[in-house]
């Protein structure tokens, strides 16, 4: 007898949907919209965020980083260190995960003929950290390998040098004992990075060469570690703060760059706001729909219920024609948001609109992410609070007298 109801009960409802197919399909259309716009802009924002860590994570910091404790508060090559614990190393051999680089920066003076330039001096060894990790593009000569003497400088760097590959440029840095260190050099390749600001101040060379430069053989300016799946990192962060020595510190990204910590933050709590701004808007139109739905209805309502209707079966219908709204919206607005992001899944290119994106940490080019974390977010929040939105307007149908409201005029 139940299960008969609930079948009938349900009937009820998806064929109540459809009495007024224009006042429906404008919620359902407004519904889908609301949808589609949180799974849209919810996936921009998370593929500028995730693009933005990547970019700034891969060029430099890595997701962990090891430096001397005094080279924190006094960057120079005096503060590097040398010796690597053996625990360490054999942690990182153990974890297929886990990446760790050696890199040794300095900054320099760079003088080509007819100009010269502070910059940054990083040496790297470039088996272990290719180009695409650093986020940089050879557009000219040859990319350096483990026993190079060249460098590699940016483009607009080379611009404002007047210089190009294979020209002889002079180095000038400080190396131990507060010693001025100077070398000429060939420049062995230009490249072009996502960070049009990088491109005039970060040259590359070889770890060796960069250490026989400053004289620092065996020493390095930091340890730059790379977890595969960021979920991990902060146990990584436990294990490895275990096993360095006591001078040296450890520090993760968000330590290392808090502004874009910060930045992630707020987007996150974006995310947040825009979802919620879309649904309140959103449950105006879904509440007066409802509302205006049982009052038209006040009539047969009341004839349902004079016939033996439960009052919880009348709440039960509305609440159920709400569910089938909601859901055939989901679907509708999940079906659309797909649409766009595989229209768009080579990106979006902004590079017409925005010419500081890269002051930010953001390339031209903008790839949408969804993740499903989002997605569930977004079409939980529609069912579960849209169903609240109809509880008042059901519980007043429920309520109705059944002689006053079989008596009223619609």
């Amino acid at each position: 007898m139940m299960t008969l109801m609930n079948t009938l009960v349900t009937k009820l409802a998806w064929r109540n949907l459809w009495r007024n197919h224009r006042r429906t399909t404008i919620m359902l259309l407004a519904i889908s919209l609301g949808i589609w716009a949180m799974i849209i802009l919810t996936a921009i924002l998370r593929g500028m965020m995730e693009d933005m860590s990547e970019r700034s994570i891969n060029s430099l910091p890595g997701h962990l980083q090891i430096n001397q404790s005094e080279y924190l508060l006094d960057p120079n090559i005096e503060n590097g260190f040398s010796a690597q614990p053996q625990a360490l190393l054999e942690f990182v051999a153990a974890d297929v995960e886990l990446t760790m680089i050696e890199r040794l920066q300095v900054a320099s003076v760079i003088t080509s003929e007819r100009d010269f330039r502070g910059v940054t001096l990083i040496g790297l060894d470039p088996v272990a950290e290719p180009l695409d990790r650093l986020g940089i593009e050879l557009i000219d000569g040859r990319e350096l390998g483990s026993e190079s003497n060249g460098v590699l400088i940016g483009r607009r760097l080379a611009e404002r040098l007047e210089t190009t590959v294979g020209r002889r440029i002079v180095i000038t840095t400080q190396g131990l004992e507060s010693a001025t260190r100077e070398r000429g050099v060939r420049v062995e390749g230009i490249y072009q990075a996502d960070l049009a600001s990088a491109e005039e101040s970060i040259v590359y060379s070889s770890l060796g060469f960069a250490q026989s430069l400053t004289q620092a053989t065996d020493r390095v300016t930091e340890i730059a570690l790379f977890v595969a799946d960021e979920e991990r990192l902060e146990l990584v962060q436990e294990e490895v703060d275990k096993l360095i020595d006591e001078n040296l510190t450890l520090r993760n990204w968000r330590e290392i760059d808090p502004y874009l910590a910060s930045m992630m933050a707020t987007m996150n709590g974006f995310i947040v706001v825009w979802i919620a701004i879309v649904f309140i808007a959103m449950s105006f139109g879904l509440a007066n729909t409802f509302i205006m739905a049982v009052f038209e209805r006040t009539r047969e309502v009341g004839l349902m219920m004079a016939l033996g209707l439960k009052p919880a079966n009348i709440l039960a219908q509305v609440l159920i024609e709400t569910l089938l709204l909601l859901l055939l919206g989901v679907m509708v607005g999940n079906a659309l948001a797909m649409l766009t992001l595989f229209l768009f899944r080579d990106g979006l290119d902004l590079s017409a609109v925005a010419t500081g994106l890269d002051s930010i940490g953001m390339a031209p080019v903008l790839t949408p992410s969804l993740s499903l974390q989002d997605a569930v977010m977004a079409n939980l929040v529609v069912v579960i609070l849209g169903l609240l939105t109809s509880v008042l307007p059901a519980w007043r149908a429920s309520r109705l007298d059944p002689i006053k409201a079989i008596n009223s005029i619609s």
